[in-house]
């Protein structure tokens, strides 16, 4: 996948992403199940391998550091820079083996900025997967 098509890609799921709107209080009401504005992302470098990162490095209160290869896609900085956000994932499984053992993610407030040019590719992921 060449760094144009991975951006135009990239720039739909933001779009998606933007367009999804907050319910007034009024219709907040009536929703059952919370509106899912993400759409988890995996990012595959050049060389094939699943890109991950480490958050929470500080160890904010209350939680620990974690790695992930699960991520938001927060904004586009042309010509070729994103900023992600990172999901927390959570496994059944007290070992898990792969990152297709993941159970659910959580939004977090860790951030990293990326140049697109170290991606070979992207996959997204089921929005119900974000708790």
């Amino acid at each position: 996948m060449g760094r144009h098509s991975l951006l135009h890609r990239l720039k739909q799921i933001h779009t998606v992403q933007g367009s999804i709107e907050e319910p007034d209080p009024i219709q907040k009401l009536f929703i059952t199940e919370k509106i899912k504005d993400t759409i988890p992302l995996l990012f595959y470098l050049t060389n094939g391998q699943v890109f991950q990162s480490t958050g929470n490095i500080g160890r904010q209160k209350g939680s620990s550091n974690f790695t992930t290869p699960f991520f938001r896609l927060e904004e586009i900085n042309e010509p070729a820079f994103v900023t992600l956000s990172l999901l927390m994932p959570h496994y059944d499984h007290l070992f898990p083996t792969d990152i297709y053992d993941v159970s659910k993610l959580k939004k977090t407030a860790c951030w990293i900025e990326m140049n697109t040019k170290v991606f070979g590719g992207v996959q997204y992921l089921d929005s119900h997967l974000v708790v």
